[in-house]
């Protein structure tokens, strides 16, 4: 039992992970081609989403403040 909870645990990290870079990256995207509205949204996201030890944690918020958003987790 505790193998295959290691296994689970395991999955829902790296789906964590793959959640928390799609939106940080499709939010830089967004900038890119000047949607700003939709840019928040997913690195509000990934402010909210990433876990603390990855860089997108640091870079989310840093994106947020310098488009003069809140960088504060709405957790």
């Amino acid at each position: 039992m505790a193998a295959a909870s290691l296994g689970s645990d395991r999955q829902k990290n790296w789906q964590k992970w793959q959640i928390c870079e799609a939106n940080y990256f499709t939010g830089e995207d967004a900038l890119i081609h000047h949607q700003r509205a939709t840019a928040l949204a997913h690195l509000k996201a990934a402010r909210d989403g990433c876990s603390k030890g990855d860089t997108d944690y640091a870079a989310a918020p840093a994106e947020l403040k310098r488009l003069g958003a809140s960088a504060a987790p709405t957790k």
